[in-house]
This record gives C-alpha cells, sequence and structure tokens, in this order.
C-alpha cells in the first residue's frame, strides 16, 4: 500500500515567507532586490492610463546572473552541502536539467596536473554535456605530491530539480 504525505498548505503570503524562511539556503546574491517604480514605461504602453509598472531589479544583485536560477541554486545547494560532498559544480546552461549517474576516470599526474579524462559510464544521454564535464575536470589542478601518478574512478549524481 502506498502513502502520501499530507499536502503542505499555505493560506497567505505570511505563512508562505514564514515557510521559505525555515528552509535551509545558502546566501549567494544580495535581497532583497528592489522594486523600481516605471513611470514612463507605463506613459508609453498605457498613454490614456492603466496601472502603475514596477521592475524588479535583479540586474542589482551580487552576482551579474541574478534572477531566479541563482535563488533556486541557494536552495538546492545547501540541500547538497548538507550531504557533505568532496566537490560541488554548477553547471547551468540551459533550460534541460541533468538528472543520472556520470562515472568519470581521470588521470592525477605528481605536479596535480589532470592527465587524462573519460566518460566510463553515462545515464544522461547528453553527450555534448557530458564533454563539458570531461573539458572541466582536464582543468582541475591538484595539490603536488610526491607520489606515483594515479587513475582513479568517480561517479558523478545528478540530481533532478
Amino acid at each position: 500500500m502506498q502513502t502520501t504525505e499530507p499536502s503542505l498548505q499555505l493560506h497567505d503570503f505570511t505563512e508562505i515567507r514564514a515557510h521559505i524562511a525555515r528552509l535551509p539556503r545558502v546566501k549567494l546574491i544580495e535581497r532583497p532586490t528592489p522594486l523600481t517604480e516605471a513611470p514612463h514605461l507605463a506613459r508609453v504602453l498605457c498613454p490614456q492610463g492603466g496601472p502603475r509598472i514596477f521592475i524588479k531589479r535583479d540586474d542589482l544583485t551580487s552576482l551579474g546572473l541574478g534572477g531566479n536560477k541563482l535563488r533556486n541554486l541557494e536552495f538546492r545547494l545547501a540541500r547538497t552541502l548538507a550531504e557533505d560532498p568532496d566537490t560541488t559544480i554548477w553547471l547551468y546552461g540551459d533550460s534541460k536539467r541533468p538528472a543520472g549517474k556520470v562515472v568519470l576516470e581521470f588521470t592525477v599526474a605528481p605536479s596535480g596536473e589532470v592527465t587524462m579524462c573519460r566518460v566510463v559510464s553515462s545515464e544522461l544521454g547528453n553527450p555534448e554535456l557530458e564533454h563539458k564535464i570531461v573539458e572541466r575536470v582536464r582543468l582541475f589542478h591538484f595539490e603536488a605530491r610526491d607520489v606515483e601518478t594515479i587513475t582513479t574512478t568517480k561517479p558523478i549524481d545528478f540530481f533532478p530539480a
């Protein structure tokens, strides 16, 4: 028998804001971004009079990207960091969010340079993204050590949004 959790019912914006405030979050952007009235735009769009128009100024966030992607990332990153990962890489290019596992094999020289990286297996079904991941890993540079060259295999899990 499958059980379902009761749905969360929030009745007004005060409850919604309180619920959001309790969620784990990593601060990436300055908030809140201001709302600026655009009276000239309102006059152009509605010369006979109409509603007041306001613009959310996400261009004023501390990171150049701003907007919903970073707000979403604040929550997702908090959830990811709670799992204490060794490394977290943010790949956010298009609206297609990858899900699945990619297993990489890579070689690290005593100098710390990654001299080889390849995809061993992938559930992503996205060769272009897999290529970008390999190219990014090839840029990694670990601390130089007096050791033999090492080849290792590591999985990367992509969780759906």
